[in-house]
């Protein structure tokens, strides 16, 4: 029963991937902003489905992962910060550019 278990599993994991991967891409193709925060929320929905589906495989030993070490953690921490701010400042010159004067 537990391959029959991982099995089912490993598709819900990865069709809800897939699915959150498409509203995603959606989402930056919407022209209006409701279309793209509707698209952006019913994205996170389905990211936090996958996280949770995630958890029970790992839960279950269905879905084995390493353990890092901590400066490996605290580097790939930093990377995603660092391209997170990059992100941000280049997302407020854009709106600044939008709507100059505002």
């Amino acid at each position: 029963m537990k391959m029959q278990e991982k099995s089912i599993l490993t598709d819900c994991l990865e069709s809800i991937k897939h699915v959150a991967e498409r509203y995603q891409e959606a989402a930056f193709e919407a022209d209006h902003d409701h279309v793209r925060d509707t698209l952006q929320d019913i994205m996170i929905d389905r990211v936090e489905q996958q996280a949770a589906i995630f958890s029970l495989m790992h839960q279950m030993g269905l879905y084995e992962t390493a353990e890092a070490p901590g400066d490996r953690i605290e580097q790939t921490l930093a990377a995603y910060r660092k391209a997170a701010e990059e992100f941000e400042a280049r997302r407020q010159a854009a709106d600044e550019h939008r709507s100059p004067g505002s």
